[in-house]
């Protein structure tokens, strides 16, 4: 099984061939973005923070390697704790075209604007030049998220999912799931499935600590672990339980055996299918799709019940949402109606060969719904 993709020179594969204008810290934001709308075929990513946190490096080094980036210019202003002088050193090796400049040191904001654009110009002539080539399947690396999660999420999207990620992972791909706190109740039901009992015990102890990191490190939050995975969106779609939750969520990691866990942004060794920890003082569905895409993954597929417009800067997010009525109201922000299956018109192994080649079709070139609107969300988990 193949899709199309660009063979990048340090042996990896994209399925976007994007020119990447990336800020070091937070009040230079808005120029990569002035520099994105003028110059077709850049990606802003507007960096949230000031100071420099643990994972601050792994994301930003991570957006630069992801093989979907062919490009990179990188802006700092020399204040931050992690500036552009940083991010170019740990990526020196990196052999792509990146373009480095300090805001202060060229003169402000509308010399930093005008550079930019230049050498993004630049790069992208030289990158558009690349031609999708035929590539095994074997090179893919898919990130599963759910959010906006409700009955139909657990019952027919994500199970579905869970489907094409057992074909991806049969057929040689990388798949990698997240959300510990969001598994809370399905512990041993995973720990079993590992291919190892240091796995198995990895997978408790990352679950376990996601409880104790929201005792620990947030005690201003009276209400319990449960209550906080459900929202009051979560509730109104239908979900009771913090378990029913969990176990619906976990269907989209399919069946296979789980190979290991990954920090945060960490890249996998191997093949397979993967477990990321992701708990900290900022989380969010972008924080955890941001999380896949600094570990390598060239897409994500994300679930839904109650709906949602995301989208990421370097990758295509392909929306499947399970609830028909919530299809219906937001079809421009979908990808797939997993509520098919509720009509009795297509079954869930149906569905989830249905995403399966949607995903070939994706990584080949074909616009998911986010990338037509341009949403090009950024966040990612930071510790205290």
């Amino acid at each position: 099984m193949e899709f199309y993709g660009y063979v990048r020179k340090d042996g990896s594969f994209g399925v976007r061939n994007h020119v990447l204008a990336l800020s070091t810290v937070v009040c230079t934001g808005e120029i990569p973005e002035r520099i994105a709308h003028m110059v077709e075929g850049v990606v802003p990513i507007r960096q949230q923070w000031c100071f420099s946190t643990d994972e601050t490096s792994v994301i930003l080094q991570g957006m630069v390697r992801n093989p979907n980036v062919a490009g990179a210019v990188i802006m700092g202003l020399g204040c931050e704790g992690y500036d552009e002088e940083d991010l170019i050193n740990d990526i020196k090796n990196l052999d792509k075209p990146k373009v480095c400049f300090n805001i202060r040191e060229v003169g402000g904001t509308s010399n930093a604007i005008s550079k930019g654009i230049q050498a993004s110009c630049e790069m992208v002539k030289e990158v558009s030049t690349l031609k999708r080539e035929k590539i095994d399947i074997k090179n893919l690396k898919i990130g599963v998220k759910c959010g906006g999660s409700g009955a139909t999420s657990g019952l027919v999207a994500n199970p579905a999912v869970g489907k094409a990620v057992d074909k991806l992972v049969a057929e040689g791909a990388t798949v990698i799931f997240s959300e510990p706190v969001e598994m809370v109740g399905a512990e041993e039901y995973l720990a079993r499935r590992a291919v190892n009992e240091d796995v198995a015990k990895k997978i408790k102890e990352i679950i376990l600590n996601g409880v104790l990191y929201f005792r620990e490190k947030r005690p201003g939050i009276k209400s319990t672990i449960g209550e906080r995975m459900l929202s009051p969106g979560n509730i109104r779609a239908g979900l009771t339980t913090a378990t029913e939750k969990a176990l619906g969520a976990v269907l989209k990691g399919g069946s296979a055996p789980i190979q290991g866990v990954l920090k945060y942004g960490e890249a996998p060794s191997g093949n397979g299918l993967f477990i990321m920890d992701a708990v900290g003082i900022e989380m969010s569905d972008v924080s955890i799709l941001i999380g896949f895409l600094a570990a390598g993954c060239q897409m994500t597929v994300f679930t839904t019940d109650r709906g949602s417009p995301v989208g990421t800067p370097i990758a295509p997010v392909l929306k499947v949402c399970g609830n028909p009525d919530t299809y219906n109201k937001m079809e421009d922000n979908m990808d797939i109606n997993a509520g098919e299956i509720f009509k009795g018109n297509i079954s869930i192994e149906e569905m989830g060969e249905k995403i399966f080649n949607e995903i070939i079709e994706v990584t080949s070139g074909k616009l998911t719904k986010s990338e037509i609107h341009k949403f090009w969300e950024f966040e990612y988990i930071r510790s205290l």
